[in-house]
């Protein structure tokens, strides 16, 4: 329902902009973009810090035809709010679906959201709807080092090798 109440919202706003702008234009002016709806995977995610993750997002233009899948080549923003925040990037649409991969560096939540936008226009200047991720980093599986492994290894050798000689 609140998908819904946004979407009009930006039909709304986006129509009112249009109609405000056909009068003034002339042919070298650009129109306004065209508003977007995009919806993000994995509402909440948990990975060890150090490793990949990887974002969907799934955009719909919102036009006077309906809501159709994203153009290909359509920009989407990927903004991460928290210590990751410089890890944030930008890909662009194939079918409507664009993905970002980043690797967490601290163990933090991060909140993702995103913008899209077509080629030529300005970013933000037409309202997009856009659900938030969230993404947990949690201290990564380290390797122990060589003597926390080795020690037991080496002990539990030389015992067999002892009991073994005994034997004899």
């Amino acid at each position: 329902m609140r998908n819904k109440q946004n979407m009009i919202i930006c039909i709304g706003v986006a129509l009112i902009l249009l109609i405000m702008s056909v009068g003034n234009a002339a042919a070298n002016d650009v129109l306004l973009d065209v508003a977007f709806d995009i919806e993000l995977t994995q509402d909440a995610d948990t990975n060890p810090v150090g490793t990949e993750h990887t974002v969907t997002a799934t955009v719909t233009q919102i036009g006077f035809a309906g809501a159709l899948p994203a153009p290909d080549g359509t920009i989407v923003n990927f903004i991460i709010s928290g210590p990751n925040a410089a890890k944030s990037g930008s890909n662009v649409t194939t079918g409507g679906v664009a993905t970002f991969t980043y690797t967490g560096d601290v163990v933090t939540t991060d909140i993702i959201t995103a913008l899209a936008y077509s080629p030529g226009f300005v970013p933000g200047v037409v309202p997009c709807t856009c659900n938030t991720v969230t993404k947990t980093w949690i201290p990564g599986g380290e390797i122990p080092e060589f003597p926390t492994i080795a020690l037991p290894v080496v002990a539990i050798l030389g015992l067999a090798f002892f009991f073994q000689r005994r034997k004899e």
